[in-house]
């Protein structure tokens, strides 16, 4: 399952349900801010990856905010850098530097996701890194591309950008430091965006602020996005951690971030692999919806109403199982350990089926589950559904259709659980 989380301009909360111990995270920083029809706010970074947690935990979540346009000027949350307000008339003034998306356990900051700087007044903002260690944020540029009036972009080992120096007849913008971009000079240049450590704000005249750094080294698996490079599509609102595209609207604002955070599960399809219904037709399994009526049975015609389906967001490695090679009829994508039935009496894993292939994916993977034990058909091959006792995914007495069937206590810890009353899995077919 996932939580999704929009900026709020507050602390929101995240608790590990029962039985998840790894979670995968996707997490947006807030874009720079914009000035006038020709310069934009840097871009934000963009992470993913997945964190270890404890069941019952709960996780801090400050989602960014984008940096504010001309005539306002403001940071984003958190500890975006400000540009200059005071000079603002017409379509002129400083891009406020994007925030810092943060999650913390506790007052620990476990993940810090890096903003894009402000634009100046004839510059554009740098953009966030989403690798705190091998790659920097990037300066913002100069009016005068002699001088060095750009807010610099973090960088490792620990640093805040350097403010951009007093030029042109402006002053010098402030160095970034953690969780904190740089406030700009005095005259017409962007902030500093945040991150683990912000970048500069813009010095001089008219200069764009520097990008941040992110935070990223309690994550496994873990993909940085500079600037918002190729980012796939995972859901995000449209603009999210976007900076400020060139415009004379007034307060012409960078996109907020946004945090995405699905439990690791392991019993999934790819969104497209067909379920046949209880009327013997085929649905796609993103499509099946509480009540609709599965065949479990072909032998005796059984049929059962799902209770629920269940989605997560999948980054890593899948099996492909090529069509045919099990009785499937198109080819079928999912976690390795989703359990398929090969006869009347043996079950097997996806992963340990032979002739599969191990693939790399990042996508939402689906699946069902029943009020009680049960089974189904993708693609013509019988799976098991998600156990109502599942250890991560327990279902709620209140989506029981007869909830005298729910039992509080009752966890099962395995697929080979023997309360289940299934045949144990083999390891070869």
């Amino acid at each position: 399952m996932a939580s999704s989380y929009l900026y709020t301009g507050a602390p929101q909360t995240y608790t590990v349900p029962s039985g998840i111990t790894s979670i995968n995270i996707k997490a947006w920083g807030g874009g720079g801010g914009g000035v006038g029809a020709t310069y934009s706010g840097g871009n934000a970074a963009m992470v993913t990856g997945n964190l270890a947690v404890t069941p019952g935990e709960e996780l801090t979540i400050k989602v960014a905010g984008g940096g504010a346009g001309f005539l306002n000027g403001s940071g984003g949350y958190v500890g975006g850098g400000t540009g200059d307000k005071t000079h603002s008339i017409d379509f002129t003034g400083g891009g406020g530097g994007g925030g810092c998306t943060i999650i913390q356990r506790g007052t620990t900051n476990l993940v810090m996701v890096s903003g894009g700087g402000g634009a100046g007044w004839y510059a554009n903002g740098g953009y966030g890194s989403g690798d705190g260690i091998s790659s920097a944020g990037s300066g913002g540029n100069d009016y005068i591309n002699t001088s060095n009036t750009g807010g610099g972009g973090a960088y490792y080992p620990s640093n805040g950008g350097a403010g951009g120096i007093a030029d042109n007849g402006g002053s010098a913008g402030d160095p970034g430091d953690f969780s904190k971009g740089g406030n700009s000079g005095d005259y017409l240049s962007g902030g500093g965006g945040s991150g683990w450590y912000g970048g500069g704000g813009g010095g001089g005249l008219a200069a764009g602020g520097g990008g941040g750094i992110s935070l990223v080294s309690n994550l496994t698996a873990f993909t940085g996005y500079n600037g918002l490079a190729g980012v796939p599509i995972y859901g995000q609102p449209a603009g999210t951690g976007i900076g400020a595209a060139p415009s004379n609207t007034p307060n012409n604002n960078g996109g907020n971030g946004y945090v995405i955070i699905s439990e690791n599960s392991g019993v999934c399809f790819r969104e497209t692999t067909r379920v046949l219904m209880a009327d013997r037709t085929f649905k796609a399994i993103k499509d099946i919806e509480r009540g609709d009526e599965i065949l479990t049975d072909k032998k005796n015609g059984a049929t059962k109403k799902v209770a629920r389906s269940l989605k997560y967001m999948a980054t890593g490695k899948a099996t492909e199982i090529p069509m045919h090679l099990i009785g499937n009829r198109r080819t079928i994508v999912c976690s390795s350990t989703h359990p398929f039935w090969v006869s009347d009496t043996r079950r097997i894993l996806a992963g340990d089926i032979e002739g599969t292939e191990e693939i790399k994916i990042c996508e939402w993977l689906y699946t069902i589950q029943f009020e009680d034990e049960g089974t189904y058909y993708v693609e013509g091959v019988k799976v098991d559904a998600v156990s109502p006792d599942h250890r991560k995914f327990k279902l709620p007495k209140e989506l029981y259709f007869d909830q005298t069937k729910y039992k509080a206590n009752r966890v099962m810890k395995s697929e080979d659980d023997e309360r289940r009353k299934k045949p144990n899995m083999t390891k070869t077919l």
